[in-house]
C-alpha cells in the first residue's frame, strides 16, 4: 500500500492491523499492547510505552514510523484523535486523570509534554540551516510573522464543549 493511502486514509488502529502480518517479533508486541490497551497508551510517553511492551524506546519510535509517522508523537496524537471520537467527554477527562500520577496534575502533564517537544525540536534542528534563516530574516527589506502556537493541549479534551457544563 502506498504511503500516501496510510496516512490519509487509515486511523492509528487500522494502521496496525494492516501492517501486522509484516513485523518483526519486537513490532508485534507493541502492536499487540496497542490494540489491547490504546485507551490508556494514547497518553504514555515514549518510554513507558517501551516499557509496558518490554521493548526499546527506539523501537516505539521505529514502530511510529514504520506505520507512517512522523514519530512517536504524531502516532499518539493519532491514538487520542481516535480517543475523541470513540469516547464521551466524561470519559475522556476520566482516562487522562487515570494516566496520572497521585500527585500529578493535568498542567505537569501539560508541561512535561512540552517539554519533551522542545527537546525533541532542539535535538532534530539543523543549526547551520537555523543560523542561515537568521541572516536571510535579518538581511529581508520585510518580514512577516503569522503566530501559530502548538503547546500540548489535548485536542480531545476541546473536541466536545458538553464538559463543560
Amino acid at each position: 500500500m502506498s504511503e500516501s493511502y496510510y496516512n490519509s486514509v487509515l486511523m492509528p488502529l487500522d494502521r496496525i492491523r494492516s501492517a501486522m502480518t509484516g513485523m518483526s517479533k519486537t513490532h508485534k508486541k507493541i502492536a499487540e499492547y496497542l490494540l489491547s490497551n490504546y485507551e490508556s497508551a494514547a497518553f504514555l510517553t515514549s518510554i513507558v510505552l517501551a516499557r509496558n511492551c518490554g521493548v526499546s524506546e527506539s523501537s516505539v519510535i521505529r514502530f511510529s514510523m514504520m506505520l507512517g509517522y512522523s514519530g512517536f508523537t504524531e502516532m499518539q496524537q493519532g491514538l487520542q484523535d481516535v480517543i475523541a471520537v470513540s469516547f464521551p467527554c466524561k470519559k475522556r477527562l476520566e482516562m487522562v486523570q487515570s494516566q496520572m500520577s497521585d500527585n500529578g496534575s493535568i498542567l505537569d502533564m501539560i508541561l512535561k509534554k512540552n517539554i519533551e517537544g522542545i527537546q525533541r525540536t532542539f535535538l532534530g534542528l539543523d543549526k547551520d540551516l537555523f543560523q542561515r534563516a537568521v541572516k536571510l530574516l535579518a538581511e529581508a527589506e520585510r518580514v512577516f510573522f503569522i503566530w501559530l502556537p502548538k503547546l500540548f493541549i489535548p485536542r480531545f479534551l476541546l473536541w466536545d464543549s458538553s464538559f463543560a457544563g
